[in-house]
């Protein structure tokens, strides 16, 4: 396995953080690359549940039948001087993008890395964001059709807004869909292997979440990565305590978030949230299980169209007596996160760390600290089939990966003939008006009517001529069309909508090349997480 470092392109905020830079670093407790040592200082004088983490985490495991290794880790959470590595994602279908492989890769990756540095028991613990509703984020992946790029979706419908915990798959509808994706993928030696793994696990899967778990734990056999599903009801009562904190702080916690923002926004940097001072940065889960989004008008807690009325003291009974009523939003998680995990860093991706940036205060409102906020690996796949083109095509990958093949792709065409279409064109447009300017002139001369008339004859030549240029055009990408569809799938699998291979393509389809055993050997890699990108090639 051959892996490159590439540059990529971050936006201000990004490039700031990852550059220790005053102006975004007052919003953070750590420095992105920092030691740890102080906050593993701060861990250790701090208490956490662990007796009951550890139990919880067993039961959810073993429900989706983790490795061996799966359950050492967790039980040395035991150990007092034991700390956890958390990143998170939703559920998404074949693991959804890349990105969350990639995400889980630096998660273990990262624990490996810190446990040698410090000398201390570092666990590696992914947060299934169960809790989320958002199904439309999770239900489709992309395939490749007549050269372009088409979503496909599964055709179960979810018309509540249940967490993904809760929505029992529909198995069928699912199958369907991961037949139509291997139908489009190349049958490889290694595709029996793949869809046996996907049908293996939805056998056994009962919700979405399961299903993801349990191909997670299959592609990561051996790893000890942990599993935690934010939607679990027995998870839910282990927050109880850090539900009565939000509930009592809200008001400050939701003021600190929206001036942050404000100040965030003041210093240049745009953050995508939306915000307001009477957010309770929780969800209320009604008697169809449907989440609904709290604000809070003093002692009154409700939904955005008052789909529910509580009191404060009615909030402060459910957390007590039915604590799976609650969960919680993308500023409220953070924080339960913290509280229930001695969390010796969050390993996060850009957009996780631009909202993160908001949080610093939130945290100290309810006597916390912020983590610290690791830059998770970015990485681009080049299987050897793609290399071939790669090689063939005679283009530099870093430059395909980031600016795509678009401009490789028009000057190789130009190349192909002995001179440029357009010099060609353009030199007998501009033979044309040098010819057509004795009739122009002589027609101004005469009388306008003839002037307009030469004019007019000019531009119908010059339409003529154009329509020629695109045609000629199109004989040359007609003559070169084999070609021309190895640029674009070279755009499609490395470059697509503009964008990094890991927003789009599921895993599956690089596991299909190469089978699951480059993620083993990839986790036991060491890479520097101050690189912004890695180009990894598949044999």
């Amino acid at each position: 396995m051959r892996i490159m470092p590439v540059d990529l392109h971050k936006n201000n905020l990004i490039k700031k953080y990852r550059n220790n830079d005053e102006t975004v670093m007052k919003y953070f407790n750590y420095a992105a690359f920092s030691s740890l040592e102080k906050r593993y200082e701060h861990i250790m004088k701090q208490n956490y549940n662990r007796k009951s983490l550890v139990d919880t985490l067993i039961s959810s495991n073993e429900e989706w039948h983790a490795p061996q290794e799966t359950f050492k880790q967790i039980n040395r959470l035991l150990d007092e001087k034991s700390v956890v590595v958390v990143g998170g994602q939703q559920a998404g279908l074949l693991t959804g993008p890349t990105y969350t492989l990639n995400k889980i890769i630096s998660i273990i990756m990262y624990a490996k890395q810190q446990e040698e540095k410090l000398n201390i028991p570092v666990i590696p613990l992914f947060w299934i964001a169960g809790e989320d509703h958002d199904y439309d984020e999770i239900n489709h992946t992309y395939i490749i059709e007549k050269n372009r790029l088409k979503k496909l979706k599964n055709d179960q419908k979810v018309y509540k807004k249940e967490s993904l915990s809760h929505v029992r798959m529909d198995k069928i509808s699912v199958s369907e869909w991961v037949y139509q994706i291997f139908q489009t993928m190349k049958e490889t030696k290694h595709t029996k292997e793949a869809f046996e793994i996907i049908m293996t696990c939805m056998e056994d899967a009962t919700t979405y979440v399961d299903f993801f778990a349990k191909i997670i734990h299959q592609l990561f056999e051996g790893s000890g990565l942990v599993l935690i599903d934010s939607g679990d009801k027995r998870i839910r009562h282990l927050e109880k305590g850090m539900f009565q904190q939000l509930l009592l702080h809200q008001a400050h916690i939701a003021e600190t978030v929206v001036d942050t923002k404000e100040a965030l926004e003041k210093d240049g940097f745009s953050i995508d949230i939306d915000v307001e001072k009477d957010d309770a940065h929780l969800f209320y889960h009604d008697d169809t299980n449907e989440r609904i989004l709290l604000k809070r008008d003093k002692d009154q807690w409700f939904g955005k169209k008052n789909e529910v009325m509580l009191t404060t003291d009615q909030l402060q009974e459910i957390v007590e007596e039915e604590p799976e009523r609650l969960s919680n939003n993308v500023i409220s998680r953070p924080l339960m996160q913290e509280y229930l995990f001695p969390t010796l860093a969050f390993l996060a991706g850009d957009g996780e760390i631009a909202y993160w940036a908001t949080l610093k205060e939130a945290f100290s409102s309810i006597q916390m600290e912020m983590p610290p906020v690791i830059p998770r690996l970015s990485i681009t796949y080049i299987t050897s089939d793609i290399e071939k083109i790669l090689q063939k095509r005679n283009l530099n990958e870093t430059e395909v990966v980031v600016e795509g093949t678009t401009v490789q792709k028009e000057k190789w065409l130009e190349r192909q003939d002995n001179e440029s279409i357009d010099f060609v064109v353009d030199t007998v447009l501009e033979d044309i008006k040098r010819s057509q300017e004795p009739l122009i002139k002589w027609g101004n001369n005469f009388s306008a009517d003839m002037e307009g008339l030469a004019k007019a004859n000019i531009k119908k030549i010059n339409q003529e001529i154009e329509f020629m240029r695109k045609r000629m055009k199109r004989a040359v990408e007609e003559k070169y069309a084999r070609e021309l569809i190895q640029f674009n799938m070279l755009e499609l699998l490395l470059h697509p909508n503009n964008g990094l291979q890991e927003r789009i393509w599921h895993p599956f389809l690089f596991i299909n090349h190469s089978d699951r055993r480059w993620i083993q050997e990839l986790t036991k890699a060491s890479l520097c997480f101050e690189n912004n990108h890695y180009i990894v090639y598949l044999d």
